[in-house]
């Protein structure tokens, strides 16, 4: 009896280190196919996104499938222009509009050439300026592109006297900054307190007067608005044929094919004229490029004649079969860069590519009702919000959250 029990106990011991021994057989299998998946997932995403360093410059290759994400919209305010509750925040005409660092909105209005000022919530605050020749008074002031906001102090261009007039964010008059030449100054955009980022623009001819070159160029500028660089070899020149020197169609000029540029807190972006992928490009504050941007992209082809000549291509552009594949560069307040582009898919809306340091993340449409798939400056980012400007219609503002599913 004493012998069976001990017969049975190490019966036991051993068909426990035979089962012990088989399980961790299995387990170590099991570990080896899951390490193999892993591996294998991560070497795909790998190839999807290519990164190589050359003398400083990052260049992100991003191929591999789209990835759509759901984005929602959720309303938080919206301003009314021409019925509002307080009479003195209505614009029957409203011709610009410009955030400050704390994000107040500006609002011109092309009529009266006073400005209405309201808080981040959209409260109606105050209004500035008027029409006139006197201190603090417009004859005429400048579109979005000239208008700029640095630090405590607003900076709005009056297009027939040639200056800018300088204001306090509590809509305070401090001065006239004379001799701008604005003709050459567009877009300026505010990059830190003494450096503002612009393009600069220029129109040369051929010998024969017979060719016009348009050269548009990336311009730093001191808070002087003084021009202190000019990147010139960030620039982007166009040509065509002209009949006489004194009349020329620029409304036939290739617009699409102008930069497209993105100030952000460390740098600057611009976009390359593709119609066959995404190209960004990515600066530093002293005009060094330090990445390049690439996306596979497939080409959007015109659906007629008309889809032509709407981005700017008559019949002289008769055979380019395709639309630019970047219209326009906007940053979130996750520091994304989201990069939009034409939309020609069922789902109706403005489609966007979303990159993170360059690294492509998802796609998404909008539905924001835009008319035009070129004109988006109805949109600001601002923060973790965005903005839709309807200056066309109902002369409103909306102000969205950004919803992630």
């Amino acid at each position: 009896m004493t012998k069976l029990k001990a017969y049975n106990i190490s019966s036991q011991k051993e068909f426990r280190r035979r089962f012990n021994t088989i399980n961790l057989e299995a387990f170590m299998k099991k570990v080896l196919i899951i390490l193999s998946v892993l591996i294998f997932i991560i070497s795909c995403g790998k190839k999807d996104t290519k990164i190589e360093v050359k003398d400083g410059v990052k260049h992100i290759s991003n191929s591999g499938e789209e990835i759509f994400k759901e984005i929602k919209l959720s309303e938080v305010f919206s301003i009314d222009l021409l019925n509002n509750k307080d009479s003195l925040a209505n614009c029957y005409s409203p011709y610009f509009k410009m955030f400050d660092n704390e994000g107040n909105l500006y609002i011109g209005n092309e009529k009266t050439s006073l400005i209405k000022k309201f808080d981040k919530d959209g409260n109606f605050l105050l209004s500035f300026g008027g029409r006139g020749k006197g201190p603090g008074e417009f004859i005429s002031y400048g579109n979005n592109a000239l208008n700029i906001a640095i630090e405590d102090t607003l900076y709005i261009h009056d297009d027939a006297s040639i200056k800018y007039l300088l204001f306090t964010k509590e809509g305070k008059f401090i001065r006239n900054m004379e001799n701008i030449i604005f003709s050459e100054i567009y877009s300026p955009t505010r990059l830190a307190k003494d450096k503002i980022i612009g393009l600069s623009s220029k129109t040369t001819f051929s010998e024969n007067k017979k060719t016009a070159f348009s050269t548009t160029s990336v311009v730093l500028f001191n808070d002087n608005m003084k021009k202190i660089k000019s990147f010139d070899e960030i620039k982007d020149i166009k040509s065509m044929k002209i009949e006489t020197v004194e009349y020329i169609e620029w409304s036939k000029l290739p617009f699409d094919q102008e930069l497209k540029l993105l100030p952000v807190k460390n740098g600057f972006f611009i976009s390359k004229f593709s119609d066959s992928k995404l190209f960004i490009e990515k600066f530093d504050l002293s005009g060094k490029k330090v990445m390049e941007i690439e996306k596979s992209y497939r080409k959007k082809p015109f659906k007629d004649q008309k889809d032509r000549d709407y981005y700017g291509f008559g019949k002289r552009y008769k055979n380019r079969k395709y639309k630019r594949s970047v219209t326009g560069l906007f940053e979130d307040g996750k520091h994304r860069l989201w990069v939009a582009t034409p939309n020609d898919g069922e789902k109706k809306g403005t489609k966007f590519y979303i990159f993170e340091d360059g690294i492509y993340k998802f796609s998404t449409i909008l539905d924001l009702g835009l008319k035009s798939e070129l004109f988006l400056g109805g949109i600001s980012f601002v923060g973790d919000k965005l903005y839709l400007f309807n200056f066309d219609d109902n002369f409103g503002v909306k102000c969205y959250n950004i919803i992630e599913e």
